[in-house]
């Protein structure tokens, strides 16, 4: 068994748990593989990493900060509809085969992201619409929120607040 694979006996029997508004398959026993992958604060702190040209940087987060921070910053969760084919026809599809394929004749691949997103004029406005979603930019100081000190960056949540 290798540490950054569950194994079988944390993977079976699954258990079904909500995740928004809809039931999952989720491992039988995943707290012990998500200890051994993300340490064992994984379920009261949030790491939110940087990816800048500087290398990879990480800040930790209590989990009801990042929440909070989460909330003020306009996320809401998402709703699943009753059936795949009512959530298809919230963006005017009509079967999971057309999702595909104009995802990938607009995307080149079947993702419901953008393929480049490099500034505002590269946001495709259209797609985030089918997709119920839009862009936002959040100022951040100069030397960026995985580059502060802890204390910067509980005073940068403090202010989203």
């Amino acid at each position: 068994q290798l540490d950054e694979f569950p194994s079988e006996e944390e993977i079976f029997p699954l258990q079904r748990l909500p995740f928004h508004n809809i039931l999952v398959a989720v491992p039988s026993t995943p707290e012990p593989f998500l200890a051994r992958c993300y340490g064992p604060s994984w379920a009261e702190e949030a790491v939110v990493w940087s990816h800048s040209s500087r290398g990879r940087e990480l800040l930790r987060v209590s989990l009801c900060n990042y929440m909070c921070a989460v909330h003020n910053c306009g996320y809401v969760a998402p709703v699943a509809s009753a059936s795949a084919d009512l959530s298809l026809a919230m963006v005017n599809l009509s079967n999971e085969g057309e999702l595909r394929d104009l995802l990938w004749n607009s995307l080149g691949w079947a993702s419901p992201y953008m393929a480049e997103c490099k500034d505002d004029q590269s946001v495709n406005i259209e797609m985030l619409e089918l997709l119920g979603l839009e862009s936002r930019t959040i100022a951040l100081p100069a030397v960026g929120l995985a580059a502060a000190s802890h204390k910067k960056a509980k005073n940068w949540l403090e202010m989203l607040r």
